[in-house]
């Protein structure tokens, strides 16, 4: 690790740490501090840290959110992201999450805060089959590549079969399989910058849908099925 990525990993960590133990915890809350191990059991999986504030709201700008849009972050660990999410106009806010630790901090965290529009689902990623109910993806590094292959192609898999014509942004925030996706004629890359905090690429792509008739029809968007879990409803 450079000397540079080294200070701003000090820092941050510091700031993490401050923020945690002065502001969240006295709340009964939990989003700043990662968890990359403690507690950690799935294979493959690489745990949770927090997404930026600042580069969060940078890529809503660069894509524009509207009121039908539905988002997910797949690996959503504490739910910091999602936290940051119900700030938009989304029709849909939702989070999956297969390492029961971080699931249990995530439901307590919106149950505490009382936020009503967020879904948690406890599921592995590749096993999920509600990708067609949404259109913005997010993906913080969550898993080792083969897995993060095998969930995009999930994902293009559910929206291929989706009748909406929405559009439908993949946001790759820290490492990713990026030369796969590239050459997978699937996405387009529309957008990518550098997060200056945690010194990690920010790659937004967009879905192309060559060879399909648009279908003006709303689908599936926004409908949330009845199986789902709405965080205020969390019984313990």
């Amino acid at each position: 690790m450079g000397a540079y990525r080294y200070v701003k990993r000090l820092v941050r960590g510091i700031t993490f740490f401050m923020k945690s133990y002065l502001v969240e915890k006295p709340k009964g809350l939990d989003f700043s501090l990662r968890q990359k191990s403690r507690n950690i059991i799935t294979e493959g999986n690489h745990g949770y840290a927090l997404t930026q504030r600042k580069a969060f709201d940078t890529i809503m700008e660069k894509i524009g959110v509207d009121k039908d849009d539905c988002f997910i972050d797949i690996g959503c660990g504490k739910g910091a992201t999602l936290y940051y999410a119900t700030n938009y106009d989304f029709r849909r806010i939702a989070g999956i999450e297969v390492e029961p630790a971080l699931y249990g901090i995530a439901r307590r965290n919106f149950k505490q805060l009382g936020i009503p529009n967020v879904e948690l689902f406890f599921e592995n990623a590749v096993n999920f089959d509600k990708y067609d109910q949404f259109n913005i993806f997010f993906l913080f590094n969550p898993f080792d590549d083969d897995i993060y292959i095998k969930v995009l192609e999930r994902i293009v898999d559910s929206q291929h079969q989706n009748s909406c014509s929405k559009k439908v942004y993949l946001i790759c925030y820290g490492a990713s399989p990026v030369e796969y996706i590239r050459q997978s004629g699937n996405w387009e890359l529309t957008d990518e910058f550098l997060d200056y905090v945690r010194v990690t690429d920010v790659h937004i792509w967009k879905l192309i849908r060559a060879g399909r008739q648009a279908n003006l029809s709303r689908g599936s968007w926004g409908q949330a099925p009845d199986s789902v879990e709405t965080i205020v409803d969390c019984s313990s």
